[in-house]
């Protein structure tokens, strides 16, 4: 039943009969009025939405006018779209540095060695304390409740993000008299404590959590193999089944010989502000990238083959359609990669080569 009113209705939201005006400025913001997916639905449209009330407590106002907005006045449409778009702008640094000041603490008071992360960051926004403990969840692979001061005085609030079987809600429940309120479930939990309680809190939840189980993160699993020339035809099939999320997961392929091509002059091109992300150009018009993966393949500037596990996306960017493969997984193929020496040996024969036609 879900599905089917996701598919139906991300066809309404491309006609602006079928929306409200402030709804398709939004839309229009992020250039999605001819094409709009339930990822970007998921990514862009949701996040901008929800970013305002994490920094504003009366934000969640805002983005009610905007969505039944309207009138016949577009250029106001569009301020009030771009300031939602602004917002989540701002979010994204903010929760950037959260994340940053979080993995600082971490690292100076050696929280990494607990089994339970418990971290007090203060002066955020109380917004941006699920956002961070999400992440931190991710990359330390525990259970992370995540607390910043909150309007009230001398009261933290704090969010937690469960991982692998740990119950979140169910631990709390074990210490329920040092937590003034509190409500989740197994993957998540808000709370409040006092601040006098904050370090009886920690100890006492940590002494009594569950032992869990986390799902070993160095296994990866694929659906199907196929080859780079089956890649576009892959991506009309997947479109006939979309939209795809929680209960209908996107299948995920293997590529075991991606040949890489040379573009612009690089064989790999370093992406994101922080020089995290990385895209290889292969045959057949398919590009394939991997998010947060530049460092692991650092020591390769140019490959020839590499062995690719991901999922399989269109992606549209300024007016182009390029077949693309969304990486968990890069390996280059050892037995076709050309080492340093390989390369500089190959440039000079070939500059020999070059050498002895002009003089001939």
């Amino acid at each position: 039943e879900n599905y089917v009113i996701v598919r139906n209705g991300l066809k309404c939201l491309l006609n602006p009969n079928f929306c409200t005006m402030g709804l398709y400025a939004l839309l229009s913001t992020y250039e999605l009025t001819e094409r709009c997916s339930a990822q970007d639905i998921g990514y862009k449209i949701g996040p901008s939405i929800n970013s305002m009330s994490r920094l504003d407590g009366t934000g969640a106002l805002e983005v009610v006018k905007l969505l039944i907005y309207n009138t016949n006045n577009w250029p106001e449409a569009l301020e009030m779209a771009n300031n939602l778009y602004q917002k989540n702008e701002l979010r994204k640094k903010l929760s950037k540095e959260g994340i940053e000041k979080a993995n600082e603490i971490i690292e100076n008071n050696q929280l990494n060695k607990n089994k339970i992360l418990l971290v007090y960051i203060p002066n955020i926004k109380e917004g941006l304390i699920g956002i961070i403990a999400g992440e931190l969840a991710e990359k330390h692979h525990c259970p992370t409740i995540v607390f910043t001061d909150s309007s009230e005085e001398d009261i933290l609030k704090g969010s937690g993000r469960s991982v692998g079987t740990f119950h979140m809600k169910k631990n709390l429940d074990k210490i329920a008299p040092l937590i003034l309120k509190y409500g989740g479930h197994k993957g998540a939990a808000g709370l409040s404590v006092q601040k006098k309680c904050f370090n009886q809190f920690c100890s006492e939840f940590e002494t009594n959590a569950d032992n869990y189980e986390v799902e070993d993160k160095d296994t990866l699993f694929y659906d199907l193999d196929i080859s780079v020339e089956q890649v576009a035809d892959s991506i009309k099939e997947l479109k006939m089944f979309e939209p795809y999320g929680e209960g209908h997961p996107i299948p995920v392929f293997r590529i075991k010989d991606f040949t890489v091509i040379q573009k612009y002059g690089e064989y790999k091109k370093i992406l994101g502000e922080n020089k995290k992300h990385v895209k290889f150009y292969g045959i057949k018009n398919v590009e394939a990238i991997g998010f947060n993966l530049a460092d692991d393949l650092e020591a390769y500037p140019k490959p020839k083959s590499l062995c690719i596990i991901g999922n399989l996306v269109e992606n549209h960017f300024n007016g182009k359609v390029t077949n693309q493969i969304n990486c968990d997984f890069i390996e280059v193929n050892e037995d076709n990669y050309q080492t340093t020496l390989a390369n500089t040996l190959i440039e000079m024969a070939s500059q020999r080569n070059f050498n002895s036609s002009k003089n001939a």
